[in-house]
């Protein structure tokens, strides 16, 4: 994880620059399909302890990360002053509530189904 916010430190600044400079919705796409990418490479991980692993979770970390950049750019771009504070907040608890429930199902399909 500490290379995973070390990288972020290189990253965020480039994703937020294309974001400001180019349509978000074009932008988008990009860290989209590489943590597609990720994903379907963290499943064809055999060992958990190589360094393959390590690079392929480090970068579905800053891939999820990119994409959340570009997201909030087209909402503080749109959305009006005065109700932009309120659905950022209603945006941010809803991207918690969705990874505390893909935690839990993922923790209770590891559990039931993983791996033995």
């Amino acid at each position: 994880m500490i290379v995973a916010a070390m990288l972020t430190l290189v990253v965020f600044p480039i994703f937020g620059s294309l974001s400001d400079r180019y349509d978000p919705r074009t932008v988008m796409p990009i860290p989209f399909v590489l943590r597609c990418i990720f994903c379907y490479l963290f499943y064809c991980l055999t060992s958990p302890d190589t360094l393959a692993s390590l690079a392929i979770c480090t970068s579905l970390v800053i891939t999820s990360a990119a994409g959340t950049i570009t997201i909030d750019s087209i909402f503080y771009r749109n959305l009006d002053k005065r109700t932009r504070g309120v659905l950022c907040s209603a945006y941010s608890w809803a991207g918690l509530l969705g990874t505390l429930l893909y935690s839990l199902a993922a923790g209770w399909l590891f559990d039931n189904f993983g791996s033995e």
